[in-house]
């Protein structure tokens, strides 16, 4: 195997790899996801090393918070119900 398709496969892994961090990321819009897609499949590396690095600054995919003590069961008692003009229901 030469080194040109050597090189074409670790592009084309590098790519494809930020290519699914972006797709993995909740808090985008769907325009900012192709347009991130883009960027990395246009630009190859460069556009691939800022869409890991922005990433990878979010946290892990499903993350949405940082407070270590957070557990998403005890986000449900946090909603107020719809219709609901106080929190104590007079």
């Amino acid at each position: 195997m030469s080194w040109h398709v050597l090189s074409l496969i670790i592009l084309f892994g590098f790519n494809l790899l930020a290519t699914i961090r972006v797709f993995r990321a909740d808090l985008l819009a769907p325009q900012q996801r192709v347009l991130q897609v883009l960027l990395v499949w246009l630009v190859p590396v460069v556009g691939a090393i800022i869409c890991l690095l922005v990433h990878a600054r979010q946290g892990p995919a499903g993350d949405r918070t940082r407070d270590p003590n957070f557990h998403p069961a005890d986000a449900q008692w946090d909603v107020v119900p719809r219709g609901s003009d106080s929190v104590d229901g007079d």
